[in-house]
């Protein structure tokens, strides 16, 4: 991938988790673990084990679609989209770590 390209997809990044974080300031907590997963997307997730990645797993579909006659707006509160939010910033830092220059 060039290294614009790259960029592009970090900036977009970051312009979901800048929504993510809007929509759980508003209480629209589904919409803000939705967009925090989509900011994390696409990374390699087995080199970020330690982050609590599942949770934002099993965000990804049940955050954006109704799951029977339930929809996701029901589904999530203000603690899952901090749990979200939280680990979308961790994989963004760790993956901004990883850009930096090591001396």
């Amino acid at each position: 991938m060039s290294q614009a390209r790259t960029g592009a997809w970090w900036r977009q990044a970051h312009n979901d988790l800048e929504l993510a974080e809007l929509a759980g300031r508003n209480g629209f907590h589904a919409q803000a673990c939705f967009f925090a997963t989509q900011a994390a997307e696409g990374l390699d997730v087995t080199a970020l084990a330690p982050l609590p990645l599942p949770a934002l797993s099993r965000m990804i579909v049940t955050s954006r679609y109704p799951l029977d006659d339930t929809p996701p707006s029901e589904l999530f509160d203000a603690r899952d989209s901090d749990q979200a939010l939280t680990t979308a910033k961790a994989v963004l830092a760790w993956v901004e770590q990883l850009d930096q220059p090591h001396g």
